[in-house]
């Protein structure tokens, strides 16, 4: 499932169908079909273009849910960073996911804790006696 899934951000604030057409209109099949969550936007876009929705996957199909449960719980990890790296966000959750490694908390749980034993003083002074500086 996850090979169909198509993961990016469209945009911020209010939404067009111009922009989820730049977005997303070349990499829709012939079949015309298409889930998404209801949203106006969506819709209107899907009229234009004579798609067929198909909200009832997404409600009933355990794994569609658990799929977009799992991304809202990646995603809130980053909440307050900057949205210009969103797309690398559900990038790297796509990927996550579709490679199954599904013990996510685990694996950010052992590199917070292996960055913690790198001393910062030491780090920080090395940096500043690089060839290459940023001062």
């Amino acid at each position: 499932m996850h090979n169909n899934i198509y993961s990016r951000a469209v945009g911020t604030g209010r939404m067009y169908a111009n922009d989820i057409d730049n977005f997303i209109g070349k990499i829709l099949n012939n079949n015309k079909k298409a889930c998404s969550r209801p949203k106006q936007f969506f819709a209107l876009y899907f009229k234009k273009k004579n798609i067929r929705e198909i909200n009832e996957y997404l409600d009933n199909s355990s794994e569609a849910v658990k799929y977009r449960c799992d991304c809202m719980e990646w995603m809130y990890r980053f909440r307050g960073v900057a949205t210009k790296y969103l797309n690398n966000y559900l990038s790297l959750f796509k990927f996550l996911k579709s490679s199954n490694f599904n013990n996510i908390s685990f694996a950010i749980n052992k590199f917070i804790e292996a960055i913690s034993k790198i001393n910062i003083e030491n780090t920080y002074t090395n940096m500043r006696n690089a060839k290459i500086c940023f001062n």
